[in-house]
């Protein structure tokens, strides 16, 4: 069993498993749009991670959780600054250790933009990332959503209900499913026009980006998940620069691997944990 903490990570709530046994690594895990540090999926990664040795630091990214900002409010400048922070104070937490970056969805996004700027992290564990998104809007629709998103009193009201989102679609299990619908501190309400420009900014600046990649990395994407595109995924894989690239396609797993059925998810840890233990 990990033994948790909360902490402060500039002025973001952050949170801190350590497990009992000797620490073999730490993981930073960031979370994925509408959850935070916190959120079912993050527990259910870090007791699996504690359990076999390896510290988890995570955050409530700005605007989620119990950090400030706006609820659901997401600028990308400040979330990336959010997940090099988050990183850096992991780095300097467990000084001399192997980091690895973590993320699904979103957090996924996030996990290889760390990578950019702090060299010294291990590798990315990714779980259904965000490289693309699902039916993002036609190019001549772009200009419009951008300076929607950019004009006070418009770009913060939530107008945007993105398809696939209900839980029944990303988490299999019906008793993890309810923890994470039974979180009182997840986003349920509608995404903000900024929101919404912020996540697509953030695929198509990755997209262009992939083939500067050069951290090892593991991807595990469910062939049924109808939130993020699996074919993001694939293109990953063909473009990053990385000689130590993994992707792993589950059928029939949804959008989060960790909220499967035992007889997937006992699967889909043991890979996680085997990658890790191999380049720590």
């Amino acid at each position: 069993m990990a033994l948790y903490r909360s902490t402060v990570i500039g002025d973001m709530v952050g949170h801190v498993w350590e497990p009992s046994s000797p620490i073999k690594g730490v993981v930073v895990i960031y979370h994925g749009y509408a959850a935070h540090g916190r959120y079912g999926t993050i527990l259910f990664a870090a007791e699996m991670l504690g359990k076999n040795g390896y510290a988890v630091v995570s955050c409530d990214f700005h605007g989620f959780g119990k950090s400030p900002g706006t609820p659901g409010y997401i600028e990308l400048e400040t979330i990336v600054q959010d997940a090099v922070d988050l990183t850096t104070f992991a780095h300097e937490t467990f000084p001399g250790l192997p980091v690895f970056a973590m993320g699904s969805s979103m957090g996924g996004n996030f996990a290889l933009r760390v990578t950019f700027q702090l060299p010294y992290v291990r590798g990315a564990v990714l779980l259904g990332p965000m490289i693309q998104v699902q039916n993002p809007p036609p190019w001549w629709q772009l200009p419009v959503l951008r300076f929607l998103a950019a004009t006070p009193g418009i770009r913060s009201i939530g107008l945007l209900r993105p398809s696939g989102l209900a839980s029944d679609k990303q988490y299999r299990d019906p008793e993890r499913r309810r923890i994470c619908d039974d979180d009182p501190l997840g986003f349920h309400d509608p995404m903000c026009l900024a929101t919404g420009k912020a996540l697509l900014d953030a695929a198509l600046d990755l997209e262009q980006r992939l083939d500067t990649i050069s951290v090892p990395f593991l991807v595990i994407h469910g062939d049924a998940d109808e939130i993020v595109p699996l074919e993001g995924s694939k293109l990953l894989i063909e473009k990053a620069a990385s000689t130590d690239k993994t992707l792993s396609v589950y059928p029939d797993m949804l959008h989060s691997p960790l909220c499967e059925f035992p007889e997937v998810r006992d699967k889909v840890e043991a890979e996680i944990l085997a990658w890790l233990d191999a380049r720590r």
